[in-house]
């Protein structure tokens, strides 16, 4: 196989890896209505396994439907650099703006407690 056409491999697996972090993001959401609860901690390990269960379903599966060669160690290097790159590019994004939010939301909170509202009555 020409090394060209591998480079074009590397790529759509990195891209794949990235759509995987996108993937655990929403695999994430589960843990989030459970708070400090104890179970929080079994609860992640237990969608964090599943996650990694069904990406390695889905790069195989996008794998023989890409018509990829066999599996090649540059693959599974590129899938880990997809995820890195989504873990330290578009996470922090989305936690950043999070985080704007939810300072907003608290101070919006603040201020309608110290301002009550008047009764008509008295006016």
């Amino acid at each position: 196989m020409a090394t060209q056409g591998q480079i074009y491999y590397f790529l759509a697996c990195v891209f794949i890896g990235f759509c995987g972090g996108l993937l655990w993001q929403l695999f994430s959401l589960v843990k989030l209505p459970f708070g400090k609860l104890k179970v929080k901690k079994v609860l992640s390990h237990v969608v964090d396994g599943l996650f990694f269960l069904l990406f390695g379903v889905v790069c195989a599966l996008l794998s023989a439907r890409l018509g990829f060669p066999s599996p090649r160690a540059y693959m599974y290097f590129a899938y880990v650099l997809g995820f890195i790159i989504y873990l330290k590019s578009v996470k922090i994004s989305l936690d950043f703006f999070k985080r704007i939010c939810y300072n907003t939301i608290t101070k919006l909170k603040v201020k309608a407690k110290k301002f009550p509202k008047k009764d008509k009555e008295h006016i």
